[in-house]
């Protein structure tokens, strides 16, 4: 019993870290291409190492075994990003950087918020499940880098951007984090149902 909650949860809190040093670089990068190119570190070392990312498995609770997962998937993942944005030095550009993201996240309007959210989940999505078929790194890369120059929401993502703002645990970031997760699940959920279908 210990096992099946203590590796899960372990493994995704590695993948909110992994998450948030992606989040972290691009905000390091002056280049905003760079900067997409360079997060997707963080998605390719979880899909390598096989880890527990909210966005990579919600796609696939059509299996009964991930389903149960999940709520320890963004349990774990909410604490890896926490812990990281933890230890961020208050007095690093980067806090700055952050808050200069979040702002405007905070002020989307919810139909563009959950439009945003949808997109990603989608592309990440895609690039798991691409990946799964064809074992091209590509296939991780180009998803991750169109979700962030197209301003799409990540939860986990945004849970690291937040959490450096100090806006994570507010009444607004709590709803905010909350929309981007379900919007996440049902971009996923659409081309994992659709692709489903087509295949049956």
């Amino acid at each position: 019993m210990r096992d099946k909650i203590l590796k899960p949860i372990l493994s995704s809190i590695l993948s909110g870290v992994l998450i948030g040093c992606g989040c972290l670089v691009y905000m390091s990068t002056p280049n905003n291409i760079a900067g997409s190119f360079l997060f997707s570190f963080g998605l390719i070392t979880i899909v390598l190492r096989e880890y527990m990312l909210y966005t990579g498995k919600i796609g696939y609770v059509w299996d009964v075994d991930v389903l149960k997962l999940i709520p320890i998937i963004i349990l774990g993942n909410l604490m890896g990003a926490t812990l990281l944005a933890t230890i961020v030095p208050e007095t690093s550009s980067l806090i700055a950087k952050s808050v200069e993201l979040t702002e405007p996240k905070l002020l989307k309007p919810i139909s563009r918020l959950i439009f945003d959210s949808i997109g990603c989940g989608a592309m990440m999505f895609l690039a798991v499940d691409g990946y799964k078929i064809k074992n091209n790194l590509l296939l991780l890369i180009f998803p991750v880098m169109i979700f962030i120059l197209c301003g799409f929401e990540h939860s986990v993502a945004d849970m690291l951007y937040l959490g450096c703002a100090g806006q994570l645990y507010t009444i607004d970031g709590l709803i905010f984090i909350g929309i981007v997760i379900v919007g996440n699940a049902v971009g996923a959920l659409f081309f994992s149902g659709v692709h489903r279908l087509i295949k049956k």
